[in-house]
């Protein structure tokens, strides 16, 4: 009777604790985005976290490389910001201060150079109690200023507009 008792204890336990779990749930869907040199882009990752709230959350936005290590673009733990981001990055990311609460961890990179297109993962990571995810894969493609762009070729235009009825 009591190994009857104990038994059913303990499967009430398990049962509480398994519907108490806590889940962080992303898409994690590659979705590619193209951004200009100079400007500014954001890089969505947004996830859904149900369950008791962590006592710790972290967010690493990083940059891979083929064949080598992943290079640091943003982080963020609680207070602290940035402590290894690599320093091509530095003064150029942004994430909201709440981003775990709104459940919306996109980056912002401002200063686009032709250098920063590849491969970028948004990371969570919480513990107590713990989980860990990708929740983005964003592919950018950075394109040279459309401004810059048009507006050599229009001083060519013009040059050629001024200086062909000096030599008609």
């Amino acid at each position: 009777m009591v190994g009857r008792r104990i038994l059913l204890l303990l499967l009430l336990m398990t049962v509480t604790l398994s519907s108490a779990k806590t889940l962080l749930q992303c898409s994690g869907q590659l979705e590619e985005l193209t951004g200009h040199v100079g400007g500014s882009v954001l890089m969505p990752c947004s996830f859904n976290w149900t369950g008791v709230m962590p006592e710790l959350h972290r967010v690493v936005w990083q940059k891979r490389i083929e064949g080598g290590q992943p290079l640091v673009a943003h982080e963020r733990e609680l207070l602290e910001e940035n402590k290894s981001q690599d320093r091509e990055f530095a003064g150029r990311t942004s994430l909201a201060a709440n981003w775990f609460e709104k459940r919306e961890a996109s980056l912002t990179l401002s200063r686009v150079s032709m250098n920063d297109t590849g491969l970028y993962q948004c990371h969570i990571v919480t513990q107590r109690p713990h989980s860990s995810a990708i929740c983005a894969d964003i592919r950018l493609t950075v394109s040279p200023d459309t401004a810059e762009a048009t507006t050599v070729p229009s001083l060519f235009l013009l040059a050629g507009l001024v200086l062909v009825p000096l030599f008609s």
